[in-house]
């Protein structure tokens, strides 16, 4: 059914007020916008883009002309770390015929690659979106006759949405319901265009020319399909079209409710910190190289030799920025008579002794530069030897295994949380295909397993004890589809042939 504007009234469905539909226009827009702002600084940190703070502005003015920079980066950690324990082992129903619906449906759209990057985005972001629609018309404008049963795994797409260009939104009465989404997205021709998706309906919209988008006002209804009307004999736009499924085609992968946050948003912090320590240490490797010297003038000493020395070797004076000598003060800050480029010697008056400085000991760096990483790693719940694996590796499996416990607790909420939303994602693609109140049940990879020693040693005492096995199985993290398949152990080991031996 498609939304004829201009018909009697008795023929046309209920259509949302256009001031209604501005006032979600505007909301939208400006909850994109703060969204926009939000993932800049996320991706900064995760892509160690994030320049190093300074509490000196000369400082910040030295090293900014230098051009310099050093990135160790590990605000990323958090979200791979987590990203690589979030693995889809399977997607099923209990219908074989359907199963293998859902197997194609997953080739199709290359799930094995995009799923990956959907966790680590909303890991990266706290929020990814997925919209799921008929391929090749997004959003389309059904056609009469047309039979949602004729579609097949080809003919559905599954695309992942970047949170800038896409927000979900909820019902105040009841947060577990979508009530409409948006999607913004720029033109070629530098024009923006925007949807806004409802269950049974999809209002396109497009920018004015010479504005910017960013406002409600700034946008008109943007129409591309028309109706012939057989009684009247005239065509009308079709606006809104109608979406016949019922449902928001958008689903919302998310850490919290109901947005999320940065995976490693607590690693901010500590990141500048070791940004800032691991800068200085360099810096401090220059002088280790080329140490700065010294030397002292007796009072009554002819100073002129010093000042006849080539400037490029021994100097007093403060290179500029263009490389002109300058004295004096600058922004009221005091300037030094002397260079403090590594190798440069200093005249001072009164000639008695020379030496050099001291060289800054590297662990006045390392060691704090330890302690913020550990910081960062228990503020984001995860374990420090992903950080440094080789400083931070426990003593034995069974240790590990304890310090991984709130990580773990983590991965499994993750995978409650991200699981719900695949489930949801893959009914409606199935009834877009047709297929109605079909189960979906989605299957994970354990975050940890038993594969050491110790681990196995503790199995064995657990069985022994009596524990069935399915539960110690379970346990040890393995998939209930594995352990039906394996073979109980017998509770009467078989006796030895050889008791003498």
């Amino acid at each position: 059914m498609t939304f004829p504007l201009n018909l009697p009234s008795l023929v046309v469905p209920p259509i949302i007020p256009l001031a209604v539909a501005n006032e979600d226009l505007g909301t939208g827009l400006t909850a994109l916008g703060k969204k926009v702002e939000e993932n800049t600084r996320a991706a900064s940190y995760y892509e160690g883009n994030v320049p190093e703070a300074f509490t000196s502005a000369r400082l910040r003015r030295a090293m900014s002309r230098s051009g310099v920079k050093f990135v160790f980066n590990f605000a990323n950690t958090p979200v791979d770390a987590l990203t690589d324990r979030l693995e889809i082992a399977a997607v099923k129903t209990n219908s074989t015929n359907v199963t293998q619906l859902l197997v194609e449906l997953w080739k199709v759209n290359k799930l094995d690659l995009e799923a990956p990057n959907i966790h680590r985005r909303a890991g990266e972001f706290g929020d990814a979106y997925v919209m799921v629609w008929p391929r090749d018309d997004m959003p389309p404008i059904p056609e009469d006759g047309d039979d949602p049963a004729s579609l097949g795994p080809d003919d559905v797409g599954i695309y992942y949405n970047s949170s800038d260009t896409v927000r979900l939104f909820y019902r105040t009465e009841n947060p577990l319901k979508k009530s409409h989404a948006i999607k913004r997205w720029q033109l070629e021709g530098k024009r923006w265009r925007v949807d806004l998706l409802y269950p049974h309906w999809i209002e396109r919209y497009i920018s004015k020319p010479d504005t910017k988008g960013a406002r409600a006002e700034d946008y008109e209804r943007y129409i591309i399909d028309f109706e012939f009307d057989e009684l009247t004999g005239e065509e009308y736009p079709i606006w809104p079209v109608e979406n016949p499924y019922g449902e928001v085609p958008v689903f919302h992968f998310r850490n919290d409710r109901p947005y999320g946050q940065p995976e490693h948003k607590g690693f901010y912090g500590p990141q500048d910190a070791i940004n800032k320590l691991i800068i200085s240490h360099m810096a401090g490797v220059d002088y280790q190289s080329f140490p700065q010297r010294y030397a002292l003038l007796e009072a009554d000493k002819d100073s002129s030799e010093a000042a006849d020395v080539d400037e490029d070797e021994f100097t007093f004076r403060i290179d500029g920025e263009d490389g002109t000598s300058t004295t004096g003060t600058r922004d009221g800050e005091g300037r030094s008579q002397f260079s403090s480029d590594p190798g440069s010697l200093w005249y001072m008056t009164g000639v008695k002794g020379v030496g050099q400085f001291e060289i800054a000991d590297p662990d006045v760096f390392l060691k704090p530069m330890e302690r913020y990483l550990r910081f960062g790693a228990q503020i984001c719940t995860t374990p420090l030897r992903m950080f440094d694996y080789e400083r931070a590796q426990l003593p034995s499996g069974q240790s590990q295994s304890q310090a991984d416990g709130p990580f773990v607790k983590k991965v499994r909420n993750r995978q409650l949380s991200y699981g719900g939303e695949w489930q949801d994602l893959f009914t409606f693609a199935l009834r877009i295909m047709g297929i109605e109140d079909m189960e979906v049940m989605v299957l994970w990879a354990p975050p940890q397993t038993v594969d050491d020693a110790d681990g196995w040693q503790t199995i064995g005492l657990k069985l022994a004890a009596g524990v069935p096995f399915e539960q110690v199985m379970r346990e040890a993290g393995y998939q209930e589809d594995e352990i039906k398949t394996w073979p109980k152990p017998s509770k009467n080991p078989p006796a030895d042939d050889n008791p003498g031996s």
